[in-house]
């Protein structure tokens, strides 16, 4: 398998339409893109949207949880982004979130990438400032 694709395809925690909570599936993950939606307000933040393709592999609906990270130069992960989302079975979906993220973490993302085992805690991410989008 190319490693290009070998990436792309993650286990990852699915709750399935059955209520399988905890049971491990593969989906696939293509096209990260993201846009900065807003310019930096006073405190520095940017509104930015996110999307990226998901598919579910499975033969049942699933509710989708998929997490992006925001690399820096130094291989550091600076900016984390849920995307989730319910898809039928085998089907391919773009799917999208909007976050603030502080202008000068955005610019330091060079790359984006799915997190192969997502964080399990439930504390704020210091980079992306908490807001409800009115």
């Amino acid at each position: 398998m190319p490693p290009a694709l070998a990436s792309t395809l993650v286990a990852l925690l699915l709750m399935g339409a059955a209520g399988a909570a905890g049971a491990r599936d593969l989906v696939e993950v293509s096209g990260i893109k993201q846009k900065i939606v807003e310019n930096a307000d006073d405190q520095g933040d940017l509104l930015v949207s996110f999307k990226a393709t998901v598919r579910n592999l499975t033969d049942s609906p699933q509710e989708a949880e998929i997490w992006l990270q925001g690399i820096d130069k130094e291989d550091f992960e600076v900016v984390e982004v849920e995307l989730f989302g319910r898809l039928k079975p085998k089907e391919s979906r773009v799917l999208t979130n909007m976050t603030y993220v502080r202008e000068k973490t955005y610019a330091s993302v060079i790359k984006w990438q799915v997190e192969e085992e997502p964080s399990t805690d439930d504390e704020d991410d210091f980079t992306s400032a908490s807001r409800t989008l009115r």
